[in-house]
């Protein structure tokens, strides 16, 4: 199953949108079959792209507020346009107001929600694909739903990482802040003092200057290779070069401490979105085509893949994962495996889902936990070998000159 962008006329009008189809020729059919003559069609990832217009995307907390409104007026019994010309009026964002007024201009047009909400790409399309679902079996309301629990679980983590990261973080700049005081303020005085006065320097002074004189005398090609550096990460992921990409994003999975935490937050998407598809009577191989879509890393995006290829040419959900048990969790093979022999997938996933978010929150702690001793050591360290290479030759001459 692919996503294909269109452009496309209807009722007169020219409109553009997204389409699930397995090709493009079953993209066309689809949307012919809508009374949508298509203009132009395109293959594209499963994901908002980085260029996606930025007057309709949304943020987190606007895309609660967007799902949480269209579940409560679909639970009052109320219609899609009046619930639309509704948001449009009374958001309190400015943004919602806007999308209220264009989703509700598409609706009106012929448009599905559904198909409205690919076309402004305000969110993830993977919503858009859960509310397509909804459209079909009269549940908005509890889908929507849905996505506001998850929504804010993703919030809840997100806050808890940058939490986490926020004081390392604080610690690494002050300690190079001290390091480029040291490199061109202290040593280049302390250097002229110690070689004015004849004074012997120990190791510790030698490599605090030499340091120091290296970092003085190359900074320039240091900030260089530094911005380069980042620059290079962010064009390769706008450019998508596969096999950088997966190669960075293998580094991550087994990277310490954050690589279990990272496939940790991935599998608990692929149970959320896995078991939210199928309790709305999804099927499995297009429920793992919809979720291969989730996924930020693209190590467990290509693993997706491939056991939805695997389960669309008749093998079990079991057996396709098998192949992938050197990245994939043994208990997310295990309790698989366990939901196809009771045959109640869809409940064994959920379980899995909640110990995946447990784990999820556990591990921030975990790391918060490690990352406040490490830092506190790397940063008494650095003082005291700051400490030994200047004072050490002032004592040590002292001590020479007393005795």
């Amino acid at each position: 199953m692919h996503t294909f962008k269109y452009k496309a006329i209807k009722a007169g009008r020219v409109i553009n949108g997204f389409v699930n189809a397995n090709d493009g020729v079953s993209a066309k059919m689809s949307l012919a079959s809508q009374g949508i003559n298509v203009v132009s069609i395109n293959k594209v990832d499963g994901k908002v792209s980085s260029s996606a217009p930025k007057k309709y995307r949304l943020s987190h907390m606007d895309q609660v507020s967007f799902f949480l409104h269209i579940a409560q007026m679909d639970k009052a019994g109320i219609n899609m346009k009046t619930s639309l010309h509704a948001l449009s009026e009374v958001a309190v964002s400015n943004k919602l107001q806007k999308l209220g007024a264009k989703l509700l201009e598409m609706v009106e047009s012929g448009l599905l929600l559904s198909d409205a909400i690919r076309s402004t790409e305000c969110c993830d399309l993977i919503f858009a694909d859960l509310i397509a679902v909804a459209e079909k079996t009269g549940s908005i309301a509890n889908v929507a739903t849905l996505v506001v629990s998850y929504i804010k679980r993703s919030v809840t983590i997100e806050r808890g990482i940058k939490k986490a990261l926020f004081k390392p973080a604080m610690s690494i700049a002050f300690m190079i802040l001290m390091m480029c005081v040291v490199s061109t303020v202290v040593a280049p005085k302390m250097t002229m003092f110690l070689k004015d006065n004849n004074i012997d320097m120990p190791l510790a002074s030698r490599s605090l200057f030499g340091f120091a004189t290296f970092i003085k005398g190359n900074w320039p090609f240091l900030i260089i290779g530094i911005v380069g550096f980042i620059i290079g990460i962010v064009m390769i992921r706008r450019m998508r070069i596969k096999k950088i990409i997966g190669f960075f994003d293998t580094i991550k999975l087994h990277f310490p401490f954050f690589g279990p935490l990272i496939l940790k937050i991935e599998m608990s998407k692929v149970a959320t979105f896995l078991s939210l598809l199928l309790g709305s009577g999804v099927t499995l191989s297009k429920s793992l085509d919809s979720v291969s879509m989730v996924v930020k890393n693209s190590v467990i995006h290509d693993i997706m893949v491939d056991i939805s290829q695997r389960v669309n040419n008749g093998s079990s959900f079991h057996n396709a994962c098998t192949f992938h048990t050197n990245i994939l969790p043994r208990l997310f093979v295990s309790m698989i495996s366990i939901g196809e022999e009771s045959n109640d997938i869809q409940n064994t996933i959920m379980n899995v889902r909640e110990f995946y978010d447990t784990e999820v929150a556990d591990g921030v702690e975990n790391i918060t936990a490690a990352l406040k001793p490490t830092m506190m050591i790397l940063m008494a360290s650095m003082v005291m070998w700051m400490a030994a290479g200047m004072l050490g030759p002032i004592y040590g001459n002292v001590a020479k000159m007393v005795g």
